[in-house]
């Protein structure tokens, strides 16, 4: 996978404004253009999420959200058709080595 750098590889961490209404990055507001995967890990293979990832930079958006397990019944449900296994070791590996998907995620200038 190719490593994609943009005008936003620059970002550092966000902080609380003075009056705490904004977020900063610096001196500067941050504008946060999110989206929200909350199944991305639970649903995707590594070059399915590589995909959404440049699909969202490529809209602009700067952070996406996503959840290891949903809910509590997540442990219950995963066996259903299309969705990993959380009760089992291969969940966390590829959490684990998601990582570098998290690192292509940053990759592609998504926080």
């Amino acid at each position: 996978m190719e490593t994609i750098t943009t005008k936003f590889d620059n970002f550092g961490k966000l902080s609380i404004s003075e009056n705490r209404r904004y977020l900063m990055e610096g001196d500067k507001p941050f504008f946060w253009l999110g989206d929200t995967a909350w199944l991305m890990l639970l649903k995707l293979d590594e070059d399915e999420i590589y995909t959404y990832l440049r699909n969202r930079k490529e809209k602009g958006y700067n952070v996406i959200q996503t959840v290891l397990i949903q809910s509590p019944q997540d442990v219950e449900s995963s066996l259903a058709p299309g969705r990993k296994d959380v009760t089992k070791s291969e969940y966390w590996n590829f959490v684990r080595i998601g990582t570098s998907t998290i690192k292509c995620a940053a990759g592609q200038s998504l926080p």
